[in-house]
């Protein structure tokens, strides 16, 4: 319970690779998915990476795909939400139709008349690696345009490349009042960055208009520092916050 709400899955059905999501709920912002992959065997080939967002039948997207790592925006009946991708590596859009349920619940459609959206996001990567993308729902419809998430560290990986720093790590400014810090160092490299400093496999810190920590959480970490300002700092523990 919480601003911050956070709930992790994983499961095997890609052996001899392990796929483990982090599921972070921001009450009244929306969404982030971290994505894990591992491997414990050395795997030198280039692997690719793609998620799929089903909307529903008559919900709209973009009447093109976005850039490469820009935002995606899906809209119905004045509901908005911006799917926003990490800039940890190099992701790829591309939006079509699901022609397999053009003839389903047809009575259904009410505009289009064709078969719902599909937007899939890809990323081709070597080795372990982990993903954010963020789901805004509440905040999409304040903000005239869509944010990018700011990548932390130093290094994001290329297209069919390593990730070098091990980490995802970004900062995503929601207009006036609210900044999302997220990170997560899976993988025994702690992020050093001015804005965010952490060794944790998941922290997230919610700052207001002027800077201020209003909430955040540490989990399986034992440091936490925001703008220099040391938030945590202890023994490493599966879950510690501050609301």
């Amino acid at each position: 319970g919480g601003p911050i709400e956070v709930v992790e899955a994983w499961h095997d059905a890609y052996a001899p690779w392990r796929h483990r999501r982090l599921l972070v709920h921001l009450a009244g912002l929306g969404f982030a998915f971290v994505d894990i992959l591992t491997k414990k065997a050395l795997d030198l080939r280039p692997n690719e990476w793609s998620q799929y967002y089903h909307f529903d039948f008559d919900v709209e997207i973009d009447a093109e795909k976005p850039s490469d790592g820009a935002a995606l925006r899906a809209q119905l009946d004045g509901a908005q939400c911006l799917l926003v991708p990490g800039g940890e590596a190099a992701s790829k859009w591309r939006c079509f139709r699901d022609e397999y349920l053009t003839e389903v619940y047809a009575p259904t459609r009410k505009r289009t008349g064709a078969g719902p959206w599909i937007a899939e996001l890809t990323r081709r990567t070597r080795g372990n690696a982990v993903f954010t993308n963020f789901i805004l729902t509440r905040a999409a419809r304040d903000l005239p345009q869509a944010p990018r998430a700011r990548y932390l560290g130093q290094h994001p990986s290329p297209w069919f490349g390593w990730q070098p720093e091990g980490l995802s790590a970004h900062a995503l400014d929601l207009g006036p009042g609210v900044r999302v810090l997220l990170a997560a160092c899976p993988f025994g490299k702690a992020l050093e960055s001015a804005e965010l400093a952490t060794d944790a496999e998941l922290a997230v810190v919610l700052q207001d208009a002027k800077g201020k920590v209003q909430h955040w959480c540490v989990a399986r970490g034992t440091r936490l520092t925001c703008n220099g300002k040391v938030l945590f700092k202890g023994k490493k523990s599966e879950w510690k916050k501050s609301f």
